[in-house]
């Protein structure tokens, strides 16, 4: 009997990360907007006018009780990022580019009542001073997805 009774409080203790619940989000761009320079207005820029590379839909895997990313697609890498910050009102990337130069300064913030995903990408002095590249100073893109659950297919 103490056997049995050692075995079911064993395999409860174990079982806890069974229980572990991972939340699927797959999110589709629903706006995009591109400022060119420091002296122009940021424009919305036309879905029908991107790359279809930039219209597939992207997904997140989060795990809200450990307030961890476990896996995402290439738009969101936990690497870009110096710091993620899970609030009862949203999620906060916050960091740099995935470069080591720092050419872009990306951020993002997943609202979690409404699901839409901001993400935030502005050119850094990097960018401009010495590196020969076209965008100029004070280049800034945003992507706005609209985010919601999936429970995986097979």
């Amino acid at each position: 009997m103490k056997k049995l009774l050692g075995i079911i409080v064993l395999s409860l203790l174990f079982s806890g990360n069974a229980y572990a619940k991972e939340t699927t989000l797959i999110c589709e761009l629903k706006k995009f907007y591109e400022k060119r320079d420091r002296t122009s207005q940021k424009v919305q820029i036309p879905l029908n006018e991107l790359d279809l590379i930039v219209l597939e839909k992207e997904y997140l895997v989060l795990d809200f009780d450990k307030k961890k990313l476990i896996k995402s697609s290439s738009f969101i890498i936990l690497s870009d990022y110096k710091k993620l910050n899970f609030t009862d009102d949203a999620l906060y990337f916050i960091g740099h580019g995935q470069d080591t130069k720092h050419l872009f300064d990306t951020n993002a913030n997943l609202n979690r009542f409404t699901g839409e995903l901001e993400i935030n990408m502005k050119s850094t002095k990097a960018l401009y001073e010495g590196t020969g590249s076209s965008y100029k100073e004070g280049y800034e893109m945003d992507r706005l997805y609209q985010c919601k659950k999936s429970k995986k297919k097979f």
